[in-house]
């Protein structure tokens, strides 16, 4: 599965039932996460670096345990979901870019991943695992 083009997402972080993936707990989880990165970008926006480093550590902490349940949803339903191996290759692929971001980043480079990242994974792999999931539960 290929992910959305970053440079063709929409950048506000409001989320809107256009991003549900139809699993309550994985919604939940991103709409506390849209919540956070938007706090993050209207605290961090024109403000010195250090204003990141109090809120990035517990955008990381949540993103982590939410990558976690993700995984353990497709470890458990979706074991032969073709786009499985894709979808944690994702959340390996963001880790890699926060921790480059982290050492060369301005507010405005993080901000803007931090946008167009999630809501691309969402609109691409969560909504598409949101379907497999809906798919294998009515089995």
């Amino acid at each position: 599965m290929a992910t959305y083009p970053m440079n063709t997402l929409r950048t506000d972080l409001t989320w809107t039932p256009v991003y549900a993936t139809g699993i309550s707990e994985i919604d939940k989880d991103h709409q506390y996460l849209f919540d956070l990165i938007a706090n993050i970008i209207s605290k961090t926006q024109g403000h010195k670096a250090h204003r990141l480093n109090y809120w990035e550590p517990k955008l990381s902490a949540y993103a982590a345990e939410h990558f976690i349940r993700e995984e353990r949803l497709m470890e458990q339903y979706l074991t032969d979901w073709p786009q499985r191996a894709g979808h944690i290759q994702e959340h390996r692929r963001y880790w890699a870019r926060v921790a480059n971001l982290k050492w060369t980043y301005s507010e405005s480079d993080f901000n803007e991943f931090l946008q167009k990242w999630w809501t691309g994974h969402v609109l691409g792999w969560d909504k598409a695992m949101g379907v497999a999931l809906q798919q294998k539960f009515t089995e």
